[in-house]
This record gives structure tokens, sequence and C-alpha cells, in this order.
């Protein structure tokens, strides 16, 4: 079968990509440019910058154009890592805009997950995580906190990592977590943070953390652009 036009002009794109061509977060040539350069019309053009959009190596912003996306901040479920850590490990700057710290009464859903009965409160945190400065990500938390005054937007700001200062403030160790991976729409107010448009596809990790006691002291639901991938290694269970 003849591979489309539009999926030729991606892998061109893709490969310059890989071999260092375009640098992460330089800015493509506008779309009339690129659509001469490779002889093809807009709207295959169009395509083609979706499909490499969808695969992680572009970022479009909102009124400022294509950029070649960060390599991919991948997460791999065998250690319980925070963004702050992560990105460290792979040389990466991380940072944050903290949205809300409210203490709330959780959506029935969540408590069901967190195990806790009706009247009981959770703090919520909803955050944006950037990568270099890039927004990946929308993170919200809910979590079972002794005291759960003590956790203030001014100390989330001032440490930049939620679990350092779950262990730091409130002695919390962190022993396991459970991920569920689906992909979403991003919802218009998604889309105004991650400067994407309203409808783009972003990866969902729905995440709930244990305590050293195996408590559910976390549930994260946490949507990214594109440019995230998510890597896990399963084995298979042995055989009686």
């Amino acid at each position: 079968m003849t591979q489309a036009r539009y999926t030729r002009v991606a892998t061109r794109i893709a490969t310059d990509i890989d071999a260092g061509r375009y640098s992460e977060r330089e800015a493509l040539p506008p779309e009339r440019a690129l659509s001469d350069q490779f002889g093809v019309s807009r709207d295959t053009m169009r395509k083609a910058i979706k499909l490499l959009e969808e695969q992680g190596y572009l970022v479009s912003r909102r009124g400022s154009g294509t950029f070649v996306a960060p390599k991919t901040l991948r997460s791999a479920q065998s250690s319980i890592d925070g963004w702050t850590d992560y990105s460290k490990r792979l040389g990466r700057r991380a940072g944050q805009k903290v949205l809300s710290v409210e203490i709330i009464a959780p959506p029935m859903a969540v408590a069901g997950l967190l195990s806790v009965t009706g009247g009981t409160s959770v703090v919520h945190v909803e955050r944006v995580r950037y990568l270099d400065d890039l927004p990946l990500g929308v993170h919200e938390s809910y979590l079972v906190l002794p005291q759960p005054k003590r956790l203030t937007r001014t100390a989330l700001e001032r440490e930049g990592s939620l679990y350092h200062l779950l262990e730091k403030e409130f002695g919390i160790a962190l022993a396991e977590a459970t991920d569920t991976i689906s992909a979403v729409a991003a919802s218009s107010e998604d889309a105004k943070w991650l400067e994407v448009e309203p409808g783009s596809p972003l990866l969902r990790v729905e995440r709930l953390t244990l305590s050293k006691d195996l408590m559910p002291i976390e549930y994260s639901d946490m949507r990214h652009i594109r440019a995230y991938t998510y890597d896990t290694a399963v084995r298979r269970r042995p055989q009686p």
C-alpha cells in the first residue's frame, strides 16, 4: 500500500530531528515555507505537523508557532519519582506554577480510592509542571495528611517538590504506587496552561501512592502533552 504523502513528509522531518538538524525548542519555519520546501499543499503539511505532534516530536503553541519538543521525558514505574527528581536525573530543569492549594471534601470517587469516609477533608493541590521552562503537564493531587493546614502554597513553592515536602514536613515515606494510563482530550482549562488547542491529545496518568504502612496517601491526576512518554516494565507471573 502506498504511504500517504503527509506521512512521508512527517517521516523526513522526524529523521531530521533525530539526526540533530533541528535543535530542541527550535521554531519550525512557517507552514507556507514548509509546504514550498517539501513541494506539498498546506493541507498535507498541516496533517504532517499534526502527526508529528501526536508522536511527540513537535509542540504547537497558540500564537507562537510550532517548535521541536524536548527529548521525551520518560517515566518508569520501577520507582516512585517526583517530577523534580526525575528531571534532575535527565540533566533537565524542572519547574512548577502552583495554581491552588486548598482543603476540600474530595469527590466521591477520589474518597473511595483514598479510603476516607464522608466528612474527611483532603488537601487538593493543582500545579503546572515545566521542563526547561516548557509547560508539559497539569498535575492535580489529593492528599490525606495529618494537620493538613501545614501544607501551604508558600511551603510548596519554596520546596519545589511535593514529595520532598511530604518527607520533610510530615515525615511521610512513600512506599509504592499504582499508575493507570489513558488518553484524553485537553479541556479548555488544561489547554490554556499547556499552550495547546482545546481538544489536543494528552497522556493521562492517574496514580495512587501508598505510604510505608501501605495506607493511601495521594491520588494524582496528571495530564501531559505528547512530548511526555511513559515506559514501564512488566514480568510474566510464574506458573505454578
